[in-house]
This record gives C-alpha cells, structure tokens and sequence, in this order.
C-alpha cells in the first residue's frame, strides 16, 4: 500500500507543480488576459513534463506542432490566427495576410492605385506621409509631409504592419474616406474622395553654379523611367545633388535599372541567404557613371534607397549628407497559399559592394547635418519689399524671398530660386485657399502680408543638410570624396 501512495503522491505533485506555474504568468493579468496566461502556462509546463518524464522520449517541437494541429482541425476558423502568431514571431517585415487583406495587398503594391495621393512609409505611431501627390485628395484636403496618419474611417492603425493599414485608406474609386493623423502633436481629421493616383516620382532642377538636384521619392516602378528622363536633363551639370530623404526604398529591380544609369560596372549588392549556396550579386554589367553626386539621407531612408547610398561611398564616385540611414536592409519574398492568403518573408540581408551590413545598421553619413528648429526670423531668409505685385513669368529677389517662406511652411516649390514658375503658382494658390484668401495663385500685397503674419510666431526648420550639399556640390568635390573615403578607413 505504501508503494501504490508513493506514486499517487507524485502524480498529484506533478500536477499541483504544473497548475502551481500559471500563478507567476497570471499574477499581473486581468479579464480574458487570465484564460490566455493559464492556457499558455499550462501547455508550457505539461510539454516540460511530458519531455522530462515520459519513458520513450518527445520532441518539443513535435508536441506544439501536434497540439496546433489538432486545434486547428477542431477549430479551422484559428487558421488565420495561427498562421499570424507563427509570423509574429520572427522579425518586423515578416508577416501573414489573411485572404482580405493579400487581395488588397496586391492590388495596391505598384505605383497606380486608388487612394489618396501619398507616399507613406512604417512608422511607430502609424503611417508616415512621405510625399504628398500634387492635385491629389491629400493635397487638396491639406495633408502635409510628415503627418503621421493614425486611423482611417475610426479604425485605430498605429502598430499595424504598413500593407494592413492601408488596405484601410485605399479603396473603389469616388469613394470617401476619413483619415485621422498627428501634427505637431495635434490630432486632425481630414475628409477626402479616392481616386486613381499615378505617383510621381520626383522632381528635378538646375541650381545656381551649374549645379543638379533630384529628389528622387520612392524606387516603385516608375522611378528609373523618371530618373531617365531627369539625368539626361542634368548630364551637363558639374555634379548632382541627389536627394534620397524619406524615401522608403522599392523594387530590386528598379534599384538595378537606376544603378546602371549611375554606377560604375560592378556589384550593386550582395545578397546574403540562408544557406550560403543560394548568395548572389547583383551585378551592374555596364558602366552608367557619368557625374558625381552628393547623396542627401535621414532617419527615414530605408531598404533599396539606403542600398544605393551605401554603393556611391563604396565606389567613391560621391559622398553621402544628412543623417544615419533606418538600416532596412533585408530582403522579402511575397507568396500566396491555398486559403487565399498570403505572406512577406524576409529571405535574404543584403550588402553594400564592400559588403558593408547595412541591416540594422543603415548608412552612416560621410557628413553628419541634422536639421535646425528655431524660432522664425526674416533673418533667415532673403528680405521682401512688398512693393510690387508678382506672377507667373516674374523673376527676381522678392520671388526667392517668398519661395523661401513658401517652403519651410511645407509648400511644395522645388528649391526655391528666383523664377515664379507653376510650381510657385499652385504654392501661392494652395495657400491662399488655406488662408481664406481668394485663390488665384498671385502673389498680390494681401497674401504677402499673410504669409509674414502667419509665421511670426511659429518655429521653422532650417534645411542645413540641403545646405552642406550644396557647398560640396559647388566646391571641389573631389577633394571632399576624398576626406570621406580617408574618414572611412
């Protein structure tokens, strides 16, 4: 008899042991988070059991793998939500889509969509604005870059994956949307109608001193046809100031039709798999430098375009301004599976021609500029005269002076010069409409004034990265290639 207790008394003390553990994972729990707690505690500590007390031996990775099996055989509407948690436990671009959001997700993956005209990237308050679209429902609503959008029609979407979140913004055409975002720590709301937007992928410019600029805004499927057209109207320029800040990187091979425009015959990128059987380089099999560039990047330069920084230091053929690079430097293959859903997994890390690591990491700037906020003053910008009416087709100081204005109030103006072109024209007028102004795109007295009233209390961020730019594109730049490689070394 004593022989028979002695093994009900282990029985019964390995189960008080195994129900005994879920009070240290549910102490702090409330509500439903308690079921979860003491359903996770309880499978945790029998596997334990099972694996340290059963005769014939277990695998760990058998026991989960059957427990979900069964679950889900029990219960196939846990599909989905077995499949998300697998996801969620590896790293931040991997992920699951359920059926509804895989449609979605494809439909919305290249350049032309219906939504609302804004290039957005992850953030981890929600969705940053990246690029607000001229004429789009965002530029007419008056969304601005940098807003961070924080919901869509009442649905909160800080903390989702970015392709979750946006099936929430885009939709049928002609429809309407609400969209929720912070500002300067405000929360607005804007209300606009969808429609099918064709993204624009930069805009370009000659600068004084014979100097290029090209601000280049995201790599999707359309930039290396913009890029184009836009180095053949530099390619007499002294150098190219190529503005990559808040761009959130594209397609590989986008980033591969650019790189033969611009880099040297070569590797472009290393990528580094699995299993080292399955590494590859991308090569750039023709030799597409033709000017030298300075790179402008910040804390939101990630994936493709971070990629393409890091290749102009490597192959000395430029050097990089601004602030360190997000360090996205993975790479995810998208796929489909038999319920209708589908997957983003991150297969590969990729390397600069060096094989730099830039996951992570991101890119180090070759000269470090941060942007300045300070409080507003005309002595930061060129003086007005508000003497004189201007229009489209005026040229002179006073139209700099403006642009100037224009610009750090989040206008769109390109680089702002002395020429009132149409870009300064829509600036004008989309500020007017802002002001309560009647809107006709000339800078008359009224508006002048207006603008000068509106910023005598605010804080303004100087661009003094754009400023670096350039100073070096202007100078010498090889002797600044030079100091950054030596920096480097």
């Amino acid at each position: 008899m004593k022989k028979v207790f002695s093994k009900l008394t282990a029985l019964l003390l390995s189960v008080t042991l195994i129900f005994s553990c879920t009070v240290v994972f549910a102490e702090d729990a409330t509500g439903t988070d308690i079921e979860a707690y003491w359903a996770d505690a309880v499978v945790d500590a029998m596997a334990i059991f099972i694996m340290n007390n059963y005769k014939f031996g277990a695998d760990e990775g058998d026991l989960y793998k059957n427990a979900l099996k069964e679950v889900i055989a029990q219960h196939p509407e846990v599909l989905d939500a077995a499949l998300e948690g697998m996801y969620d436990s590896l790293d931040e671009y991997s992920t699951y889509f359920t059926a509804e959001e895989f449609k979605s997700f494809v439909e919305n993956v290249s350049g032309e969509f219906c939504g609302i005209g804004v290039t957005i990237m992850e953030f981890s308050d929600g969705l940053m604005v990246t690029e607000v679209h001229k004429g789009s429902a965002a530029e007419i609503a008056g969304l601005k870059k940098g807003d961070v959008i924080i919901s869509a029609d009442g649905t909160d979407i800080r903390g989702m994956e970015i392709e979750l979140a946006r099936t929430y913004i885009v939709g049928p055409v002609g429809t309407s949307v609400t969209v929720g975002v912070m500002r300067d720590g405000q929360h607005l709301t804007f209300d606009m109608v969808r429609s099918v937007v064709t993204t624009v992928a930069g805009f370009y410019q000659i600068l004084d001193e014979n100097i290029g600029y090209l601000q280049l805004s995201s790599f999707d499927e359309h930039a290396h046809e913009f890029m184009a057209e836009a180095l053949d109207a530099l390619k007499d320029t002294k150098s190219i100031i190529l503005d990559l800040r808040y761009n959130p990187g594209g397609s590989l091979d986008t980033l591969e039709a650019i790189a033969a425009m611009t880099l040297p015959k070569g590797p472009v990128m290393h990528l580094e798999y699995k299993f080292s059987i399955d590494n590859t380089t991308i090569m750039n099999d023709v030799d597409g430098f033709k000017n030298k560039l300075v790179v402008l990047v910040n804390g939101y330069t990630a994936s493709a375009a971070e990629a393409f920084a890091a290749a102009v230091q490597d192959y000395g053929i430029g050097v990089v301004v601004g602030e360190q690079t997000i360090g996205k430097g993975t790479m995810q293959t998208v796929g489909g599976i038999l319920t209708g859903g589908g997957y983003k997994l991150t297969v590969a890390e990729y390397l600069s021609p060096n094989k730099r690591t830039i996951n992570g990491i991101g890119v180090e700037p070759d000269y470090y500029v941060a942007p300045k906020t300070v409080d507003y003053s005309d002595d930061y910008f060129e003086s007005i005269t508000y003497d004189c009416v201007m229009r489209i087709g005026d040229t002179g100081a006073d139209v700099l002076a403006l642009e100037q204005r224009l610009n750090v109030m989040g206008y769109s103006v390109g680089v702002p010069d002395t020429e009132y072109d149409e870009d300064t024209f829509y600036a004008v007028k989309k500020y007017q409409e802002s002001a309560g102004l009647y809107p006709y795109g000339v800078l008359d007295i009224t508006t002048q004034l207006s603008i000068h009233s509106y910023l005598q209390d605010k804080e303004i961020t100087l661009d003094k990265a754009f400023d670096k730019a350039v100073e070096i594109a202007s100078g010498d730049i090889d002797e600044y290639i030079k100091e950054a490689i030596a920096n480097r070394e």
